[in-house]
């Protein structure tokens, strides 16, 4: 989160396309967190939170991408528990997959089921 942060301080644009965050579930203490670290030490400019919630099915993709140069993919959740604790496997692809990848997460960004989540979701 803190490289997050720092990114957006950059001028970096960071979208985060996740779920679960306004009915109350677990993600949304998660994706709050991002929310105030860049707030507190980035640039909230710069961070585009996104809520996938459809009936067609649960997103449940764990990926970065850069520049649409490289990406990461992989079975950890971005949280400290599944990145120090589990057993996680991932991989950093570059190339045309990438293009791919972007894509893909263009779309479902696009989609109607995506919402794009207004900062006061996360004010008390």
């Amino acid at each position: 989160v803190d490289y997050l942060a720092q990114a957006t301080s950059r001028g970096v644009s960071v979208t985060v396309l996740t779920r679960d965050v306004t009915g109350g579930n677990d993600n949304a203490e998660h994706v709050q967190r991002i929310h105030e670290t860049v707030t507190d030490t980035g640039n909230v400019r710069n961070l585009n939170l996104c809520e996938y919630d459809s009936d067609h099915g649960n997103l449940h993709a764990k990926a970065l991408i850069a520049d649409r140069e490289r990406a990461y993919v992989g079975s950890a959740n971005f949280t400290n528990y599944s990145l120090r604790s589990s057993i996680e496997i991932g991989l950093i692809v570059q190339g045309p997959v990438v293009d791919d990848l972007a894509d893909f997460f263009a779309t479902v960004q696009a989609s109607s089921d995506t919402k794009r989540l207004d900062r006061t979701v996360f004010q008390s």
